[in-house]
Parts: structure tokens; C-alpha cells; sequence
């Protein structure tokens, strides 16, 4: 059992996502504060937690970057999550390189939450795919800049996930990706919507720009 830690302004927030840590028997929520400050004050914890669920600061970012710095030096071990409204590449990336292992924005669905925390300790670093998609098509100047990109985003969307996006940028149906996969029509269904979902895109046409995007035109996932 992985145990977590919440360090979260506002008390509802903390709440709310202890109970749905708790309810899930691969973790346990065991420290709570309003902010990464009040942990990096306290001289030790009584068992010191796997990850920190926190915010960079509703007002001030350089000192919720400071407190990652600080705590993070303090406890070179914990994982870090940071979920917060905040959309700003040049804060986001001090977070990174302070050591956050992942970002979300608050506005991130229960899924993206429980694969992010998945995916961080498992050893991986993500980024909201939100943001990770805005960057992409914003920032991407070069191809090198959107493999970089991309490596954010990718460890977001399954593997057959993955497959399925690269089949419909083939121009396949729903009904032909099936038949190729050995998978149940309406199974391929729920997988596209939550692609749709994932990718915050509204149809297929968007689906194929963002498997464009990604590089998947006429390749399969790896």
C-alpha cells in the first residue's frame, strides 16, 4: 500500500480526494495540511509518505517553486503531484525541474487523476494533457520539440488506445477496427470516446489532426 500525503488550501478539496484515496485499497492517506509549507516545517513526519498531492500557491508560484525546493531536498524520496488552475508554461517547467513527478489541472477528470497517480509510481512524470496538447500545437516549431511534446502526452493514452487512434486515422470504421483487432464493435465504441475524452476533442476529423499531431499517420502504436 502506497501512502499519501494532501497538502491542499482548500478543505473540501482535501476531503474529497482523501476519501477517494482511501477507497481504494492501494492507498492510504496519511498526513494532511493546507499547504507544502506546513510539511516542510514539521521536523519529520511519523511515516513518511510515498507521494504529496499539492498546489504550486492560488497567488504566488515562485514560492509554492520555493517550497517544492525546499521540501524536495528535504525528502529527495517523495513523489510530488501538483494539481492546480495554474496554466503557465514558465512555472509549470520550474515545478519539473524542482522535481514534481506530475501536474494536473484541477479541472482534470477522476480517471486522468487515478492514471496520473498510476503512472507516477510506476516511475513516469506527466503533465496535464490538457496543457500537453496546448503546448504541443502552440510550441511544437520543430520535430524534435514535438517528440518532446509527445512524450508527455503519450503515457496518458493506453497502448490499444494508441492503436486504435492510428486505425482511425486510417480511415477505418468502427465496425472495420473491430474486425482487425478481434475486439467487439462496441468496445471499439468506448474506446473512441474515451479518446475523445482524453484528447478534449469533439470527432473523428479532430481525433485524426491530434494522431497527425502525434505522428501516427500511417504507423502503429508502439
Amino acid at each position: 500500500m502506497k501512502n499519501i500525503a494532501l497538502a491542499l488550501t482548500n478543505v473540501v478539496d482535501r476531503e474529497a480526494l482523501s476519501v477517494l484515496l482511501n477507497d481504494n485499497y492501494m492507498y492510504s492517506v496519511v498526513h494532511e495540511a493546507k499547504s507544502l509549507e506546513d510539511f516542510t516545517t514539521v521536523s519529520n513526519f511519523n511515516s513518511v509518505p510515498d507521494l504529496i498531492i499539492t498546489e504550486l500557491g492560488l497567488y504566488d508560484h515562485d514560492n509554492g517553486i520555493l517550497h517544492l525546493k525546499i521540501f524536495k531536498e528535504k525528502y529527495p524520496s517523495v513523489k510530488i503531484l501538483v494539481i492546480d488552475t495554474c496554466e503557465n508554461p514558465e512555472a509549470i517547467h520550474k515545478g519539473f525541474k524542482f522535481g514534481i513527478d506530475g501536474y494536473l489541472l484541477k479541472s482534470a477528470e477522476l480517471e486522468e487523476l487515478q492514471h496520473c497517480i498510476k503512472e507516477i509510481f510506476a516511475g513516469k512524470r506527466i503533465l496535464s494533457n490538457e496543457l500537453a496538447l496546448q503546448w504541443l500545437y502552440q510550441f511544437a516549431k520543430t520535430e524534435a520539440e514535438a517528440n518532446e511534446a509527445e512524450n508527455f502526452i503519450k503515457p496518458l493514452l493506453t497502448h490499444r488506445e494508441y492503436e486504435i487512434l492510428s486505425l482511425i486515422a486510417e480511415g477505418l470504421t468502427n465496425c472495420e477496427i473491430a474486425e482487425k483487432i478481434f475486439m467487439s464493435r462496441r468496445t471499439v465504441e468506448g474506446h473512441r470516446s474515451n479518446l475523445l475524452k482524453k484528447l478534449h476533442v469533439k470527432n473523428s476529423a479532430e481525433l485524426v489532426k491530434c494522431a497527425y499531431n502525434l505522428g501516427l499517420i500511417g504507423k502503429r502504436a508502439s
